[in-house]
């Protein structure tokens, strides 16, 4: 019996190690991955760049091909990308803005806090109100989907177990804790931009039009 025992522990202990290693071979490869994209997304940067510098008649569609290659979406258009651009921290800055996108809107030449919030949610205590449904949702969700073992004593009355009803209303109730996280996420990144949205220190060369953007000076909104 402890020779058996010792068998199963030392198979546990082998399948553990082999579980860790393969998943630090994972996790390394997924870091070699991404420091790889990094670099290629600095290379094509620099030469796009570089080929507007030289070429001031690029055309139309390569200009917005290349910001929106930049931008690693093609979900908002070049004259946003350009704005973002010029925003510290712009690469986080284009991710709220294309997540927080619905709540939303570029103000074209307004000045150098372009972005604001669509009318409708100008509101702060709307948006609160917002973010407060959607957190009710998530909590109903997340109690609903962990309800058979919540109330296992009630479903065991019924001859049925924890764990197959876990699986079912975890399958079921799951998608919409998950949809109600990520509409609170988009307000809150959307919050996020508007409020810490500041012009860059260092000029970006872009297109804008026939123009190019110059620096524009640091500026917080009040």
């Amino acid at each position: 019996m402890d020779f058996e025992v010792l068998i199963k522990a030392a198979g546990i202990f082998i399948g553990m190690v082999a579980a860790g290693s393969g998943a630090f071979k994972t996790a390394m490869d997924l870091s070699q991955l991404r420091r790889g994209r990094l670099r290629e997304e600095y290379k094509f940067a620099r030469e796009f760049f570089a080929d507007f510098k030289e070429d001031k008649a690029m055309h139309p569609f390569l200009r917005t091909k290349g910001l929106q290659a930049i931008a690693g979406t093609a979900d908002i258009n070049p004259s946003e990308i350009q704005y973002l651009l010029t925003l510290k921290g712009a690469p986080q800055a284009i991710k709220d803005y294309v997540f927080g996108k619905k709540y939303l809107q570029h103000l074209e030449g307004v000045g150098n806090l372009q972005v604001n919030f669509k009318d409708r949610y100008k509101n702060p205590g709307y948006r609160k109100l917002l973010k407060s449904w959607y957190i009710f949702w998530y909590g109903v969700s997340v109690f609903a989907a962990g309800s058979p073992f919540i109330f296992s004593s009630f479903f065991a009355r019924g001859g049925n177990t924890s764990v197959g009803l876990f699986l079912v209303t975890l399958a079921f109730f799951s998608p919409y804790a998950f949809l109600a996280l990520r509409a609170g996420v988009r307000v809150s990144r959307a919050e996020h931009l508007v409020s810490t949205q500041e012009a860059h220190t260092q000029a970006i060369i872009m297109p804008s039009g026939s123009k190019i953007i110059e620096e524009p000076s640091a500026k917080k909104p009040s």
